[in-house]
């Protein structure tokens, strides 16, 4: 399911517990032309915003992206030949 944008809303990009009020589902959005990510708190209408770099990671970092990224497809593994049994000097003899 593909969420429709309004024009001039920036989308969620995830979501985080408000720091205001507590809801848990606050949406974190990206300022378009900062691509700087803030929050948005629809239950009690708290707006932050991250003016530092720093701010930003932080935001990023503990929120829950709204589309987990795909899992790349695994590169199979490579055949690995079994491990030869070490000759013995018993082994001489049969």
């Amino acid at each position: 399911m593909v969420d429709k944008v309004e024009a001039g809303k920036n989308p969620d990009i995830g979501y985080i517990a408000c720091p205001v009020c507590g809801f848990d589902s606050a949406p974190v959005r990206e300022q378009k032309l900062s691509r700087r990510a803030y929050i948005n708190c629809d239950e009690c209408g708290t707006q932050i915003f991250s003016r530092w770099t720093q701010s930003n990671r932080l935001i990023r970092s503990r929120m829950k992206p709204v589309h987990a990224p795909a899992d790349k497809a695994a590169a199979p593994a490579p055949e690995v030949e079994p491990p030869r049994a070490e000759k013995t000097i018993f082994d001489m003899f049969t």
